[in-house]
């Protein structure tokens, strides 16, 4: 993706240096998980993105959210942040009318945290969870309508798709302490709403 973007900034050098634009954006919305293991939760955000050809930007998105999340099986109850930075590529349909529609693609890493409620299924002991920052792809459409020469209103839907890598750490009354990694599947639909500033 990054060598597609890079191609396109250089092949079309001249008609990006007379079209440009810079639009800035923030946002809010919920995140809806595929797992019934996740509850769904607010997310809000912000980003900016850069016009390359006519009908191509390059978006740069940053969204922050927290889900709780219960899993019996691996003893995991808590709440879990996540903060998806990623950089899409957004092909709009109909770039220069005051209503426009667009599709757009990306990847990105994901950083998650786990703020676990510690579990005391051993008697004199604890089981605590952690989450490593992992990468993860999205894809989805949106809308927007100008509502002045520099401001637009508009509404996305997304899949976001991410396996988390968990660590549930065991330690006993004894000191005995053992570790295990498993892969959490994060992936969630997302609906946005915000306002969108062009430059």
């Amino acid at each position: 993706m990054i060598i597609f973007c890079l191609f396109c900034l250089a092949g079309s050098r001249h008609l990006y240096a007379q079209n440009r634009t810079l639009r800035f954006h923030a946002a809010g919305g919920i995140w809806m998980p595929l797992e019934n293991v996740l509850d769904a939760g607010t997310q809000t955000g912000f980003g900016l993105s850069a016009a390359v050809v006519r009908h191509v930007d390059l978006v740069f998105d940053f969204k922050i959210g927290r889900l709780d999340v219960v899993d019996e099986e691996h003893s995991l109850d808590g709440e879990m942040s996540l903060s998806p930075f990623m950089l899409s590529v957004r092909f709009h349909l109909f770039p220069e009318r005051k209503w426009d529609v667009y599709g757009f693609v990306g990847g990105g890493v994901i950083f998650s945290r786990i703020q676990n409620r510690e579990v005391s299924g051993i008697p004199g002991g604890s089981i605590r969870q952690s989450s490593k920052n992992r990468g993860g792809i999205q894809a989805g459409l949106g809308g927007s309508i100008s509502i002045s020469r520099r401001f637009a209103v508009f509404i996305e839907t997304s899949l976001l798709h991410q396996r988390a890598l968990i660590t549930t750490t065991v330690e006993e009354l004894n000191r005995d302490r053992r570790e295990e990694e498993w892969a959490f599947n994060v992936s969630l639909t997302a609906i946005s709403m915000g306002l969108r500033y062009s430059y």
